[in-house]
């Protein structure tokens, strides 16, 4: 029997005695409880989900919430991308709002910029004086109205 210690000082004489027999004594456990309880760990643990298909789950989920998100991205930027830019103005003078023609409602857009005081693009500038004004807007109005050269018979 161990000595009690200073835990047990405390306690009548006869309880510190049974609780270190309890601490000491050996359990006997049969060797065929001993193998059913590991075979129903085994099985149990097999039967279990396992890690790696959950991981891979998760994985697929995230890659998809990705391709997603870049999807609605991409989106937003060719949304973007369709304003007015300064390739599309270069490639067809006179188309304000990128329209991809030349037409009254580039006029109108034009004098509306220039009565708000918004930022111009250097390309608006149709007649080459160096100044964006009513005369780059009268440019474009003539164009618009323009009905082109005719074919005599």
């Amino acid at each position: 029997m161990p000595e009690p210690t200073d835990q047990y000082e405390k306690l009548p004489e006869n309880l510190a005695r049974d609780l270190a027999h309890l601490y000491d004594a050996r359990i006997n456990v049969p060797e065929s409880v001993d193998r059913a309880v590991l075979a129903e760990a085994d099985r149990r643990l097999a039967a279990a989900p396992r890690p790696r298909l959950r991981i891979a789950w998760l994985a697929g989920s995230l890659a998809t919430a990705a391709a997603i998100v870049l999807a609605v991205m991409l989106s937003f930027a060719l949304l973007i991308s369709r304003g007015p830019s300064h390739a599309r103005l270069a490639a067809l003078p006179g188309d304000v709002d990128a329209s991809g023609r030349v037409d009254i409602l580039d006029a109108f857009a034009l004098a509306r910029h220039l009565d708000q005081g918004a930022a111009l693009q250097p390309g608006w500038d149709l007649n080459a004086d160096g100044r964006i004004d009513r005369a780059d807007v009268d440019l474009i109005a003539g164009q618009a109205v323009s009905l082109g050269k005719g074919t005599h018979s």
